[in-house]
């Protein structure tokens, strides 16, 4: 089978006397017309409908377009111009082209689908075996902006020299105004010499790296006073004595020179004696809950009126333990809003960071089931937390004799009822193992319950695994092989509680139906 020429967007495609056809690329929006094959009659034509047996085995190459533009605050797309090359005479290409690019930066424009159609607009993207797809680049170029600000001069007089003008140059940019960016000037100049008026920048809702700076700075300039010195007394003027007439005093040049004048040295620049100001980092506690404990705040103590001071606390504690509360850095400030720091003597004290641990009381309890099975007596737990919310932690049974404690930053503790035998006593004492979190931020009393046997009321013979009631019933012994420990301890205690505290009470009964309600026979 022989393929249909393939072509180049705006490059003319060669002309041969044996292969006399042209070949026209076409995207989405061009005008299919009717394909021949390459070396055959014009009157014969190839199948290249979409369910045609043809394969066509030349490259087709879509090239997505590249843009760039100058940063004006709108997205940079270019999904249209698609380069198409290789497609046969009369066939077009759907291509959809994605990218965008709004702030400075380069990303990519790139081809996420495409559909080659034949001259009657089917699909036969599938006959095609070498589809090669090159992504665009979209390009947005910083903005230029001019910040200017402006001069003064004056003699020196011991006050601040400033200049308020400021302003910025953006060639007309309209982003600018619309970001709401602005300076401010904040040079200063108070002693003899010349510095430059200095700026803020206000970027609003802009972004510096969406714009490159060019500064026009403006200088402020402090002279030194100058004065003539006084003229040097004219020279005495001696004068004849003459006895009958009174001395004529000789006539003096009118225009007598002036002296030489001589310009003062500027006046020396006095450095301002040391200030004594102490900055006291705050300090701050609260109970662990597993996040840093940070105080940002702190105290100034001897700054000058009209002088201001900014400082940076450095500190973090978020296990239960104790630590400093660091000032790092500060700055000081005049009246005229200028860096004084070196003027001053700074004292800077440290805070504390303290995080209590979580106070948490683990009580064995027991209490009565519901009216069903009352003398049914259950072992539980009651937790108290002493200094955090009940809202922040969990406590969920999760079998008889277990209970998963649960915090809301991701701590938890496994509970458990540990019952110690003795020979005329019982205690039942709960006990913890934490699965996650550190022990150390919590304090951890546990509070057991204690009851005293009398032998002459009820034995237990470990041995045997029977318990007896000698004076209530009889010396009868009841057989628990089948139990656990543990299990005929809490039926010695529900039966001993309830014998306690009633005149009659069958005791067999009342055994064998908590057995059977714990489901132990």
């Amino acid at each position: 089978m022989k393929h249909p020429g393939k072509h180049r967007t705006l490059v003319n495609c060669l002309i041969s006397a044996a292969l006399l056809f042209s070949t026209a690329c076409s995207s989405r929006n061009s005008d299919p017309g009717n394909a021949r094959n390459a070396g055959e009659s014009p009157a014969v034509e190839e199948d290249r409908s979409a369910d045609g047996n043809w394969t066509f085995d030349e490259t087709v190459t879509l090239s997505a377009p590249s843009a760039d533009k100058v940063y004006d605050g709108e997205p940079l797309t270019a999904a249209s111009d698609v380069l198409v090359e290789g497609l046969p005479e009369d066939f077009s290409a759907d291509v959809t082209v994605e990218g965008s690019q709004t702030d400075a930066g380069t990303s990519e424009n790139a081809i996420i689908q495409y559909v080659i159609r034949n001259e009657a607009g089917e699909d036969v993207t599938d006959h095609f075996s070498v589809i090669h797809t090159v992504n665009g680049t979209l390009t947005v170029e910083p903005a230029p902006i001019t910040i200017w600000t402006g001069s003064a001069a004056k003699v020196y007089d011991g006050t601040p020299l400033t200049n308020a003008q400021a302003g910025i140059k953006s060639d007309d940019n309209p982003v600018v105004a619309a970001e709401g960016i602005s300076v401010r000037a904040t040079g200063i100049r108070t002693t003899v010499g010349q510095s430059l008026n200095t700026y803020e920048i206000d970027w609003g809702t802009g972004k510096p790296e969406n714009y490159v700076i060019t500064e026009e700075l403006g200088t402020l300039t402090v002279t030194a006073k100058t004065a003539a010195r006084p003229n040097q007394p004219a020279a005495p003027v001696y004068y004849p004595v003459y006895q009958d007439t009174p001395p004529v005093p000789p006539a003096q040049p009118d225009n007598k020179p002036d002296q030489p004048t001589q310009t003062d040295e500027p006046e020396p620049t006095v450095e301002p004696e040391a200030k004594e100001i102490t900055i006291t980092a705050d300090s701050g506690s609260k109970v662990y809950d597993g996040e840093p404990l940070t105080v940002i705040s702190y105290s100034i103590y001897g700054l000058p009126s009209g002088y201001t001071c900014t400082a940076v606390c450095t500190g973090s504690q978020t296990d239960a333990d104790t630590s400093d509360n660091v000032i790092s850095s500060y700055t000081v400030y005049d009246e005229a809003g200028q860096d004084v720091t070196g003027e001053f003597t700074v004292n800077a004290v440290n805070g504390t960071l303290t995080v209590d641990p979580v106070e948490v009381v683990l009580i064995s309890d027991c209490f009565y089931a519901e009216a069903a099975q009352i003398g049914i007596i259950r072992y539980g737990l009651k937790v108290q937390v002493n200094n955090v919310d009940p809202a922040y932690y969990t406590v969920d049974q999760a079998d008889e004799n277990r209970w998963r404690l649960s915090f809301n930053w991701g701590d938890k503790a496994d509970v458990h009822i540990d019952v110690a035998e003795y020979d005329t006593s019982y205690a039942i004492s709960p006990a913890y193992d934490f699965v996650s979190g550190s022990p150390s931020n919590y304090s951890i009393q546990t509070v057991e319950q204690e009851g005293i046997l009398d032998e002459n009321r009820v034995q237990f013979d470990e041995s045997a695994m029977t318990i007896a009631f000698p004076v209530y019933y009889d010396n009868y012994s009841f057989n628990l092989r089948n139990c656990t420990p543990l299990q005929v301890w809490i039926i010695i205690k529900e039966t001993y509680d309830r014998m306690a505290s009633e005149t009659e009470y069958d005791i067999q009964e009342a055994i064998y139906t908590n057995l059977r309600a714990h489901s132990w026979i």
